[in-house]
């Protein structure tokens, strides 16, 4: 069993250290970070880093202000969320409800490749189906008649 274990869980230690730090957790974001988690809400449906229309500029003004108050990435995306719910977001969260949008995805494909896995061998295990029964070789005596009557429609008997 820890055979079938050990290659999962080498895959997930190696995605793990190769997930990036956080970058200048002690420096203020900027407008372009945090802008780029959220999504205009001019029915664009553009991330709103990459947008410019009235109401994206405000955001990104608020942003600014909320900067300036010294507020962080996550105290800034909170506040847009408490204003325009989970849907300003331009990726779902990774804790709460929104994990199972990063965790569905990959759950399905390791199921799925477990039971292709077990589909597979149950089928190489099967046992092979039995001889069809044999046939005779040559034509039937019963079958002379038919052929005599396919022969005259035919033509082929004068």
């Amino acid at each position: 069993m820890l055979r079938w274990m050990l290659p999962p869980a080498l895959l997930v230690a190696l995605i793990l250290a190769a997930w990036p730090p956080a970058a200048g957790a002690d420096e203020p974001p900027t407008v372009r970070q945090v802008a780029s988690g959220l999504i205009s809400q001019c029915g664009s449906g553009m991330v709103l880093a990459d947008h410019d229309c009235g109401i994206a500029r405000s955001m990104k003004d608020s942003i600014q202000v909320q900067i300036d108050a010294g507020n962080t990435k996550e105290e800034i995306l909170d506040y847009f969320v408490a204003a325009y719910g989970e849907g300003v977001l331009a990726s779902p969260r990774k804790s709460g409800f929104g994990l199972t949008a990063w965790v569905t995805p990959l759950v399905a494909v390791a199921v799925g490749a477990v039971a292709g896995a077990a589909l597979t061998w149950a089928w190489a295990k099967r046992p092979s189906a039995a001889p069809a029964a044999e046939v005779p070789a040559g034509p039937s005596e019963n079958l002379n008649p038919y052929k005599e009557r396919v022969d005259e429609d035919l033509g082929l008997i004068e």
